[in-house]
């Protein structure tokens, strides 16, 4: 928790030295919200440059866990938003917001998918723990490494229940990239989902 508040903090450092009074309040907003795993608002549950990489986590999470609510496939629709679009650095501001046609698979290295198409990987037998599961937890730190720390790992544990009633659990690790241009400059988005845990390694 500690390195990524470093990173949130210093990402509003100027020229000069010294951070505005703008960016000084949005990085301590960011830390409250993620200090204190507040619920994003439903009408957050797109990709922000105030959300911080755990944050994003932790909304689509949520979002799954209650995939059919408020309305039906809320939570994968809610994954898709965050999920990284194809050639996300060219989008134009003003065109990002709901009007992203593919975004990238969470089992492919380099492959975009629509909305239906990423809801059919979802239910896949590899993912579709991740919906309607009893409970989630955060299992590792978000782990940053690349170039700048603009990629980042966390993984998680979900409990969920078979079609015979029985409890399993299974760790996923989510792989996030900080978009650096753009209309999503400066968002953390998902750019794949491994089953296992990659961040305590």
């Amino acid at each position: 928790m500690a390195r990524e508040s470093i990173s949130i903090v210093t990402a509003g450092i100027g020229s000069n030295g010294e951070m505005s009074e703008l960016d000084t309040v949005l990085a301590e907003f960011m830390k409250h919200v993620d200090s204190t795993q507040q619920m994003w608002p439903l009408e957050g549950r797109k990709p922000t440059a105030l959300m911080p990489p755990t944050t994003v986590v932790r909304v689509q999470m949520d979002a799954l866990m209650r995939n059919d609510w408020p309305e039906e496939d809320s939570g994968i629709k809610t994954a898709f938003a965050f999920a990284m679009p194809a050639r996300v650095e060219e989008i134009l501001s003003g065109k990002a917001r709901g009007s992203t046609s593919s975004a990238r698979a969470w089992n492919a290295a380099v492959r975009y998918l629509t909305l239906e198409e990423f809801g059919n990987v979802v239910r896949d037998p590899m993912y579709s723990p991740l919906l309607n599961f009893s409970e989630w937890e955060m299992v590792s730190p978000m782990v940053f490494h690349g170039p700048g720390d603009k990629r980042g790992l966390q993984a998680v544990q979900v409990t969920y229940h078979t079609e015979n009633g029985d409890e399993m659990k299974r760790i996923y690790t989510f792989c996030l990239e900080k978009v650096l241009a753009g209309a999503y400059k400066d968002c953390w988005m998902v750019v794949g989902l491994r089953v296992g845990d990659y961040a305590n390694v």
